[in-house]
């Protein structure tokens, strides 16, 4: 592990301070307790910035190249994309961790082609730590922002189609889900599912391979 296990308990329990809604995501999209703290520690030391030349954004350093990034960026929408990136990933590799990562970091599930050719083992390896060495929180902070249908559905544009809500679709979403007629994991399906939303997916996949 290329981190001392003070610093990583360190930047962990500072970011469960400022993003409590990190857990909440990672149990939203049944990923492996501590990975989304795990690969932001690898990548930032779980600290909201731009890098890689400028073109690496926020605390998982999502790639504009690869990523239409939107202007108003939060570390609640950064970690969103980030989840439903990993979910993907570990769905390919039939949830092997370290491949995940892998793929996550170079588009390649052999730690050979990442940032300093141990990004995977790394990113399991502070994962691991965490989960010998930390309580695993209860869920928060996003909870509540989300049951603003609002807000949920401005989110879920964001994450689904990359762009902001058109007022008709804003409208629709915000009444379905202020009435109870759809869930938020109906919208979201029902975005992803729209062609515009495969049309994102495909890009994404795409750009990833390439990369």
């Amino acid at each position: 592990m290329d981190i001392s296990g003070s610093d990583l308990r360190a930047e962990v329990l500072a970011s469960l301070n400022v993003w409590p809604f990190i857990v909440t995501i990672e149990v939203e999209y049944r990923l492996p307790p501590w990975l989304l703290f795990a690969v932001g520690s690898r990548e930032t030391n779980l600290t909201n910035e731009v890098g890689d030349g400028g073109h690496g954004y926020g605390v998982w350093q999502l790639d504009n190249r690869s990523h239409n990034i939107p202007a108003d960026f939060p570390v609640s929408i950064q970690a969103l994309y980030a989840a439903r990136m990993l979910a993907d990933e570990l769905l390919r590799t039939a949830g092997d961790i370290q491949a995940a990562a892998a793929i996550y970091n170079s588009g390649q599930p052999d730690d050979a082609y990442t940032t300093g050719h141990d990004y995977g083992a790394d990113v399991v390896a502070r994962r691991n730590w965490c989960e010998a060495n930390l309580t695993y929180p209860s869920t928060g902070g996003l909870d509540e922002m989300l049951s603003d249908p609002a807000f949920a559905v401005r989110l879920l544009y964001r994450l689904c189609l990359r762009r902001e809500a058109d007022e008709a679709g804003f409208a629709l979403y915000v009444g379905q889900l202020s009435s109870g007629a759809m869930t938020l994991d109906a919208v979201m399906a029902d975005l992803q599912d729209s062609p515009e939303g495969q049309a994102v997916i495909a890009a994404e996949r795409k750009a990833l391979a390439l990369s």
